[in-house]
């Protein structure tokens, strides 16, 4: 009976709200001084300055140039430049995979006599070392990796040459095409 009675309560207040009248609000604050008049900002030509063709002059043929000139204030290097550093970027990309570190020191002289053992012994390798200087220590890495597996193929040849030699997981560089 009482959920009844609150229906009832509830249909009744809905009937009386929708039927109330509509108000309209006016504003007394519109700004009715809005001008969309642009003539002033036109630019104004004089009909006596523009030149008049004389026909009694001879025409000369205008020809055309003979080699491709870019204009003055051209956008063309701008745009070239810009369009050979994508390309250059788009040539490799980076993501995580293994590197294998051969050499981390502070001397340079040491770095650079483990890529010289490591270039003569290439015959074994075919990946060429880098040699990096992460402030204060060279390092010489070799290869790029996707897998563990295949850097452990190289890195077990590597050991008997250079038994500090260990496996990095870093970014490596991938070629997008060759």
């Amino acid at each position: 009976m009482k959920q009844a009675q609150v229906y009832i309560f509830i249909i009744a207040i809905s009937i009386l709200m929708g039927c109330k009248s509509p108000t309209t609000v006016t504003s007394s604050t519109q700004n009715t001084n809005f001008n969309d008049d642009v003539s002033n900002f036109r630019v104004k030509f004089n009909p006596d300055d523009v030149p008049v063709k004389n026909s009694t002059m001879q025409e000369t043929s205008i020809k055309p140039p003979t080699s491709l000139q870019t204009p003055l204030g051209s956008m063309n290097v701008t745009l070239d430049t810009l369009m050979s550093e994508i390309a250059e970027s788009n040539k490799s990309f980076t993501i995580k995979g293994y590197r294998i570190q051969i050499y981390s020191g502070l001397e340079r002289k040491e770095a650079e006599k483990a890529m010289a053992e490591l270039n003569n012994a290439r015959l074994v390798f075919d990946e060429r070392p880098e040699l990096e200087y992460v402030q204060p220590n060279f390092k010489v890495k070799l290869g790029n990796y996707l897998d563990k597996p295949k850097a452990y193929e190289t890195y077990y040849k590597i050991k008997g040459i250079f038994p500090s030699a260990s496996i990095i997981y870093e970014k490596i560089k991938i070629p997008r095409y060759k």
